[in-house]
């Protein structure tokens, strides 16, 4: 994870939150890597932002500012790489908007 700026931060974690509580909402069991919330664990030696189960399937979603989405490319490969090599895993990368 690369440093963001404060703005970035709090936009990050508002973003985390507002797709945390959505998928509770839809029936999801989720870990959030923000206060409230139970963290995930570390998957491929990369903790991602939210880790969403329902039955069987599986959501990773990494959350980005406009001013990491790109540098925190190694990352996403890592995640990425965990959710191929596992069924019914997605991942996915969410830009917040600043």
């Amino acid at each position: 994870m690369t440093k963001r700026s404060k703005r970035g931060q709090t936009c990050h974690n508002f973003s985390v939150m507002k797709r945390a509580v959505g998928l509770e909402a839809n029936g999801w069991k989720v870990k959030a890597d923000i206060p409230g919330y139970k963290r995930p664990a570390v998957m491929n030696h990369a903790r991602p932002d939210i880790v969403a189960k329902k039955g069987k399937r599986v959501k990773i979603i990494e959350v980005e500012t406009p001013e990491t989405r790109f540098r925190d490319r190694p990352q996403h490969r890592k995640l990425r790489e965990y959710a191929r090599n596992h069924r019914k895993t997605e991942f996915n990368v969410r830009t917040c908007d600043m």
